[in-house]
């Protein structure tokens, strides 16, 4: 009996062990292009993945088949010298809309999607200095995006413009904060205080290594509040928010000249230095769930090579495994292309796009690909409901999203989520005690995805 019990017990590890097997990554498509960014989006409406690239004065929109290939569909002039890219669905009208910046010509471009691909003229903004950094997210909680340019370079500190979306197509004067900064290498979207307000960090170019912008309540910015210094001669460059060792407070890695470094984050808002992996030279750094362990990993962009690192959550990042070389500085963004809920990998310089699949674990026959998560809120069980419920929710990549509960009158009494999360389906249960019977609304915020469900909440 006790051989029979040891039998099924190694042969649910061995399972368990198969299960954690992962295949890596292989070359689906190349495509030439002088690319300086990309963006992913649904820009014909047909629930795949398109690709968006920018070059120097040219935007191009390639169509997804869904399987990691893509196609041409049209390409256009506009400014001088793009910086970035960022698609969401500014007006609500279910199309998703495009944004440019233009270094040169110090502003961004607005294309609305006609939701065939294609987009209507580009309307300008014009700013203060050299356009770079691109965002979207709703600061002011009212329901209607808002977009956050930043202008730098040149000796010009970094200024931060914050348009307030009204639900047209025109947006207001911004809201401007100045900083004392010259030059910033990363903007990220997250909220570190757990307010539940979208804040804004900056990896600096400069020994004063990040700032933060916190959100107020009314969905403008503070003043620049520095996170760590760092030592004499340390310069960041390419940096990533997570939350490595899964304690619920985001961490942050940063590329430095000859290497790169794990900070991670405390209750007080500090990031204590804990990892420092030598002789990797990274130029950019970024964090994503690749092997679908509910841990996040790390990829890093070389001088001449695209590399990455498995982590479990415990022990340092040590073992890189090069993924892609090539003789300029690769470029480098993760996006579920196909919907499998794993991370592909987009690779692109001033030659080509490189598209990377991940093939996923050991267990998952081509036959039988997993199924494909898109965004999705489902209506809460039980409902009507004493005192507790249970709602369930799926995203199809990588994201920051908000999970909120309002009363009838628009007052917020819940947050159940606030924070990145790999795409995957996930269920939270919302504890009522203490609030009155009647009817409440939650809502699932995802990048530019947005829906809202009723309850009833009886007593």
């Amino acid at each position: 009996m006790k051989s029979l019990i040891l039998f099924f017990s190694l042969v649910v590890l061995l399972k368990d062990s198969l299960a954690q097997e992962w295949r890596g990554f292989a070359l689906s498509s190349r495509y030439r292009y002088n690319t300086q960014h990309i963006a992913f989006a649904d820009m014909n409406n047909d629930g795949k993945i398109d690709l968006i690239r920018s070059g120097s004065q040219s935007v191009t929109v390639l169509l997804g088949n869904g399987s990691g290939q893509f196609s041409h569909l049209a390409s256009w002039n506009v400014g001088k010298r793009h910086q970035q890219l960022a698609t969401a669905d500014l007006d609500a009208d279910g199309n998703t809309d495009l944004l440019v910046s233009d270094y040169d010509q110090n502003c961004f471009y607005i294309f609305y999607g006609l939701g065939d691909g294609l987009t209507t003229a580009g309307y300008k903004y014009t700013l203060g200095g050299h356009a770079r950094h691109l965002a979207v997210a709703d600061f002011n909680d009212d329901g209607i995006l808002d977009i956050l340019a930043v202008h730098l370079g040149s000796n010009q500190p970094i200024h931060v413009y914050q348009f307030f979306g009204n639900g047209t197509r025109n947006f207001p004067t911004p809201v401007v904060i100045a900083t004392e900064e010259p030059a910033s290498r990363e903007l990220k979207l997250a909220d570190f205080n757990k307010d539940g307000k979208i804040d804004v960090f900056f990896s600096l170019s400069s020994i004063a290594a990040g700032f933060i912008l916190y959100c107020k309540s009314d969905g403008t910015l503070s003043s620049p509040v520095y996170m760590a210094p760092f030592h004499e001669n340390e310069i960041s460059m390419g940096a990533t928010i997570a939350d490595f060792n899964k304690d619920g407070i985001l961490d942050w890695a940063y590329a430095r000249f000859g290497d790169f470094a794990l900070r991670i984050g405390t209750p007080e808002g500090k990031f204590h230095l804990v990892d420092s992996i030598p002789n990797t030279s990274p130029f950019d750094i970024e964090a994503a769930d690749i092997d679908l362990d509910g841990v996040y990993d790390l990829f890093y962009a070389h001088n001449d090579s695209l590399s990455y690192s498995l982590h479990n959550g415990s022990t340092p990042f040590t073992k890189f495994i090069a993924l892609h070389q090539s003789p300029r500085i690769p470029k480098f963004v993760s996006v579920d292309i196909n919907k499998d809920r794993f991370m592909d990998i987009v690779s692109f310089d001033t030659d080509s796009i490189f598209v990377y699949l991940n093939l996923g674990n050991s267990l998952q026959s081509p036959e039988e690909p997993q199924k494909p998560i898109a965004f999705e809120l489902e209506q809460n069980f039980p409902n009507p409901f004493n005192p507790s419920t249970t709602i369930r929710y799926k995203i199809e990549g990588s994201t920051f999203l908000t999970l909120e509960v309002f009363d009838m009158l628009g007052k917020k009494v819940a947050t159940l989520a606030n924070e990145f999360k790999p795409a995957g389906s996930y269920e939270v249960q919302f504890q009522a005690r203490g609030l009155a019977s009647g009817l409440y609304f939650y809502r699932l915020k995802a990048g530019s995805f947005q829906e809202s469900k009723k309850m009833l909440l009886l007593k």
